[in-house]
């Protein structure tokens, strides 16, 4: 079982992920009760809050640069036919993630990302 600290660094990631790539989330904890009704694994991170079922819109154009930056967030990323599977590896209970995420804003510049607003005042920089 990850601890809380792991969870919080795994959402955080997830939350960042949805920024860059915009998807739907399908799945996200579950009881034990409910992973049996859907056929999840026995030992599914899913019961512990630490897994993340999504799909993206129809069209969408991102699918392998989202899977690749979630891999280079730590995560572990299985891709199934209808939603992909994103889940927390010791990676996120090291907490060896926060650099990964600082330097990966190079992503966001890449994608352009929605616009930013500016505060009163600031003036576009050219």
């Amino acid at each position: 079982m990850l601890s809380m600290l792991a969870k919080l660094n795994f959402a955080a990631d997830v939350l960042f992920l949805a920024e860059l790539y915009p998807f739907s989330v399908t799945s996200w904890g579950r009881t034990v009760e409910r992973n049996k009704a859907v056929g999840g694994a026995r030992r599914s991170r899913h019961i512990d809050f630490a897994a993340v079922d999504f799909v993206l819109d129809a069209g969408a154009s991102h699918r392998d640069a989202l899977i690749a930056m979630a891999r280079k967030l730590g995560c572990r990323v299985i891709p199934e036919n209808d939603h992909i599977h994103i889940e927390a590896t010791r990676a996120h209970e090291r907490g060896e993630l926060a650099a990964v995420t600082a330097s990966a804003g190079s992503a966001r510049s890449a994608w352009g990302g929605p616009p930013r607003r500016r505060k009163a005042g600031q003036t576009k920089q050219t």
